[in-house]
């Protein structure tokens, strides 16, 4: 068993072979790849795996989609300055129909934002978006498999209402665009 830290040697290796990994033809290679990036990544290897691991965000494959989020979240905790060439594609994620890359997407958005604080004017042009994602939420009820105790989706839910504060301060033209549906939360 090989034990690997952010101080280990081999590490060149193993980015070389995430490499090639990350443009395996198998999902499933690809998929734990993005895992193991997600996992590994120290500052050097994320440089050199931004481009590879930021082609699968735009994969119409959802949980090879969803694996690009997660490792492009460790990436950019290690190089916060990667961020500014993300958001378009952040902001894709956001409005992604997959369940799972929507909530990872706005995980992202949400670390980024506590990242990179001067990118919320970039991130303001959405509030639209995540405010009808909100009152859909609150509106259409039940819906079985995100559905805790009959609230629907809760933790996407608080993920959204914490991303309003953050784009909403300060901003008076992204606070009158939340304040009706920030009235209807309980």
């Amino acid at each position: 068993m090989l034990l690997l830290d952010e101080r280990t040697e081999v590490l060149t290796l193993v980015t070389n072979s995430l490499k090639n990994d990350l443009h395996h033809e198998s999902q499933y290679v690809v998929g734990l790849a993005l895992t193991s990036v997600g996992n590994l990544a120290t500052a050097d290897m994320a440089r050199v795996l931004t481009t590879d691991v930021s082609c699968h965000l735009g994969s119409s494959n959802p949980y090879i989609r969803k694996k690009a989020a997660l490792a492009l979240i460790r990436i950019l905790k290690r190089v916060p300055e990667l961020a500014d060439d993300h958001v378009d594609v952040i902001i894709a994620l956001v409005k992604d129909r997959s369940h799972g890359v929507l909530i990872t997407g706005v995980q992202l958005m949400s670390d980024v934002l506590s990242l990179r604080h001067g990118l919320i004017e970039k991130f303001r042009r959405v509030v639209p978006s995540l405010v009808k994602m909100l009152r859909n939420l609150l509106n259409l009820g039940y819906s079985p498999e995100h559905d805790i105790s009959g609230i629907a989706d809760p933790f996407l839910q608080v993920k959204l209402l914490s991303i309003l504060a953050v784009l909403g301060e300060n901003s008076d033209q992204a606070s009158e665009g939340m304040n009706d549906i920030l009235a209807q939360v309980h």
